[in-house]
């Protein structure tokens, strides 16, 4: 089936879009929550979600990928009620397992079972939204996927503000989130019926067991690369370091929106890579321009966060967070560390060695678990910190020996000690031609005046790379 250019714009631009606002948006929510419900039950709140992060993908087993593949490939849509009833039973079987969970970590938190409870029911209801987006992508609307999560992220904030001022606990903070998924879930039932075709629930037990036995590779998958990325906040949390808990995720969380430019330029740069994967030369091109635009801004914000890691913290969560800063400078390090890894993936997938990535995905969470049990007790978050870092860097370097292996060509074709070498240099500069731009936020004067002079003078070396040094970009 032809898509029209048009509608292929609205599709995917309003759904990248959308993305982007949402993401966002829901940063500046949850900081300003952890601002009112402080350290201690901004940790709970996020412990609750590492857990049931790891608990939901029992819930969707890989659906959602498979789904939209399968739907697009032979379009079974007369598998949706089927597909809705497999999803209805996966979440209840989630649930009772949350029941399970909950009641053993309620032995040690105060409040946890309820709080648990109603996390893992709201990120329940959200994945039966993204199920029915897999029958969108499936049909190519995906211009309601982009409207419901613009509505989404609006009842987050318009129900979660009033919610959180009022209550000042991590109870209201999943409350809203889950008022919200619920009405997002109704809306987009209701669109689909009238606008599309009539969902309903049934049971059929050969068409259950044709996706799941489809869907369980991607499951395993998404189980591991879940646990990768929780196992940190989670062992804190079970360790009983609930407080710090709150400490360290409110730096991952600024780790987390400072990849938002990753996963756009990735999301340029991947199908060009893989549609050029047997022309050595054009991959070669495409590749050096793929590390050149991510290297550039992975080392801008990540110079960033590791220069100004308390300004950050303390603009943004307030005076408790700030004590978090020596995580979000080792977050900062981590940064440049993702944004290749990324680089080096995208590649490897495009090459077809998924196999590959799954291997090293499992490497690293059994180092990740191992460095965290040894760190954690001793080091508290710093541990967990320095055990995420150490497990990345691992990851690169099985992905950069496997990438080596396959593609002969240099890794780079410029310098990097020379852009470092500039990047230095710049903050040096920074440092002593101001330091009188300031804001004041919570009465207290909040130095503006190096990142300001640093961006503008980045902005201006990125400027003699490209214009001056003819560094090209070949897209």
């Amino acid at each position: 089936m032809k898509v029209s250019f048009r509608k292929f714009v609205l599709n995917v631009g309003g759904l990248g879009v959308a993305s982007l606002l949402s993401r966002l948006a829901r940063f500046l929510f949850i900081a300003y929550a952890a601002r009112i419900v402080g350290v201690n039950q901004f940790g709970e709140f996020s412990f609750a979600i590492g857990i049931a992060s790891i608990l939901i993908i029992l819930g969707d087993m890989g659906l959602f990928q498979i789904v939209t593949r399968e739907l697009s490939k032979n379009k079974n849509f007369q598998h949706l009620s089927h597909l809705m009833g497999l999803k209805l039973f996966l979440s209840l079987f989630v649930m009772v397992i949350a029941v399970i969970v909950g009641f053993y970590f309620g032995k040690f938190y105060t409040n946890f079972r309820v709080l648990f409870l109603m996390v893992t029911l709201y990120m329940v209801v959200e994945h039966f939204s993204y199920l029915i987006f897999s029958f969108l992508r499936a049909e190519n609307n995906l211009i309601y996927e982009a409207l419901i999560k613009i509505l989404n992220t609006f009842l987050v904030v318009l129900i979660g503000i009033p919610f959180v001022s009022s209550f000042k606990n991590a109870f209201s903070i999943s409350v809203s989130y889950f008022i919200a998924s619920i009405l997002s879930l109704f809306f987009l039932f209701q669109i689909y019926n009238k606008k599309i075709r009539s969902l309903g629930v049934s049971y059929d037990r050969e068409i259950w067991s044709y996706y799941l036995k489809r869907s369980y590779n991607i499951a395993l998958m998404g189980l591991f690369f879940t646990l990768y990325r929780n196992m940190d906040i989670t062992m804190l949390g079970w360790f009983k370091l609930i407080n710090d808990v709150g400490l360290y995720n409110s730096a991952y969380k600024i780790l987390d929106v400072s990849l938002m430019p990753m996963v756009i330029l990735s999301s340029w740069f991947f199908p060009r890579i893989s549609s050029n994967v047997n022309d050595e030369s054009r991959f070669k091109e495409i590749f050096h321009s793929y590390f050149i635009l991510l290297f550039l801004v992975a080392l801008y914000l990540g110079f960033l966060i590791v220069f100004w890691p308390k300004e950050i913290l303390f603009l943004i969560y307030g005076k408790m967070y700030v004590k978090a800063f020596k995580v979000l400078y080792l977050l900062g390090v981590l940064l440049v560390v993702i944004y290749v890894s990324r680089i080096l993936q995208d590649s490897l997938i495009a090459l077809e060695e998924e196999k590959f990535i799954f291997r090293s995905t499992m490497v690293g969470v059994v180092v990740n678990f191992l460095l965290n049990v040894y760190l954690i007790p001793k080091f508290s978050y710093m541990g967990a910190a320095v055990a995420t870092v150490l497990t990345y860097v691992v990851v690169v370097i099985l992905y950069f020996y496997k990438f080596v292996k396959i593609k002969k060509f240099g890794f780079i074709s410029f310098k990097i000690t020379e852009i470092l070498a500039g990047l230095f240099f710049i903050v040096f500069i920074s440092h002593f031609i101001s330091r009188e731009v300031s804001v004041f936020v919570s009465g207290k004067k909040i130095v503006l005046g190096e990142p300001i002079i640093f961006t503008l003078i980045f902005v201006f070396f990125v400027y003699l790379l490209f214009i001056r040094l003819k560094l090209r970009i070949k897209i």
